[in-house]
């Protein structure tokens, strides 16, 4: 589209905001229709309407967008990235997924934080390759490459299975959520999670739940107790409700009171049980339980496997 003539505000001092810029282009075209288009209010539709001007507003888009911007950046490098930002996805042209706008927008930054970082780390401690796993280590390398072209790295397929038990250690709490949580209610038997977690050996020692169980009830009971009765001192209350109270406490952590409670309340963890979500978080108690001999089975795999790899 060609220009007649284009308007800059600091050459002719004059601005929209004021309405001298309109002022001055209606003196100039004077017995013309002129659409102005712009997104600010103020500007661009109330002192053009105000001049005689037809208008268009469209969205703005710092407005529609300010919320969701990381802002702890320089004013400088800040401005330039949030202007990408506003022209790329919010320009009005087209429509995209929240899936491609949380990439575009947050996902480049943490990539190439983090490939820095990868490269600062292996010059620092001399790692000549840098393997970049499956599936998700397929952007990354692709990103890293960009970056750090003479690099040496290589794309490795991994099974993410492999890397939970490897990581257990590290991430107990990601080893149980993928092997446990995430296949309660799927007609799977504790022998077979026990399998896939590569801990069949516990298998002959689910007999010892039922004691592993009563330590941590116990310990729970003494623990309830005590906030009960820590409670009770912080409120103020006089002396004849107090004695009521600290009755009552005992009356419902008695001996016979809570072996009825624990009768009625264990549950057994058997090989052939499904795993549901009643068993599914005392499987994990055992599990833990049993740390120490995990940690074992889990360092003597890890040394395996590391012996394999020098082989390859």
């Amino acid at each position: 589209m060609d220009c007649e003539k284009i308007y800059v505000s600091c050459e002719y001092g004059k601005n929209k905001a004021s309405g001298s810029l309109f002022k001055l282009v209606k003196s100039e075209y004077y017995g013309k229709t002129i659409i102005h288009v712009g997104d600010n209010i103020h500007s661009d539709k109330e002192m053009a309407e105000k001049n005689g001007f037809a208008t268009c507003v469209y969205p703005n888009v710092n407005h529609n967008v300010k919320l969701y911007r990381p802002f702890d950046m320089s004013y400088l490098i800040g401005s330039a990235y949030r202007g990408i930002i506003s022209n790329c996805l919010y320009n009005g042209t087209s429509v995209y997924g929240m899936e491609y706008e949380y990439g575009f927008i947050y996902g480049g930054l943490f990539v190439v934080g983090y490939c820095n970082f990868i490269h600062e780390y292996c010059k620092k401690n001399n790692i000549g390759k840098i393997l970049f796993l499956s599936r998700d280590g397929d952007i990354l390398k692709q990103a890293y490459t960009r970056l750090y072209p003479n690099d040496n790295t290589a794309y490795v397929y991994w099974s993410r299975k492999a890397a939970t038990k490897l990581m257990a250690m590290e991430n107990k709490h990601d080893y149980f959520r993928r092997f446990i949580y995430h296949k309660i209610n799927q007609n799977y038997t504790i022998r077979e999670i026990l399998h896939s977690m590569e801990l069949d050996f516990l298998l002959v020692e689910l007999d010892d739940w039922k004691d592993i169980w009563l330590t941590w009830i116990k310990e729970l009971e003494k623990n309830s107790k005590q906030l009960a009765l820590k409670q009770l001192d912080e409120e103020n209350i006089n002396n004849e409700k107090k004695i009521k109270r600290v009755k009552k406490i005992k009356q419902d952590f008695s001996q016979q009171k809570l072996l009825s409670q624990r009768k009625s309340s264990f549950i057994d963890l058997k090989p052939d049980d499904e795993l549901t979500d009643k068993n599914g978080f005392l499987l994990r108690r055992f599990i833990e339980a049993k740390w120490e001999k995990v940690k074992k089975h889990m360092n003597l795999r890890q040394k395996q496997l590391k012996y394999i790899i020098m082989r390859c």
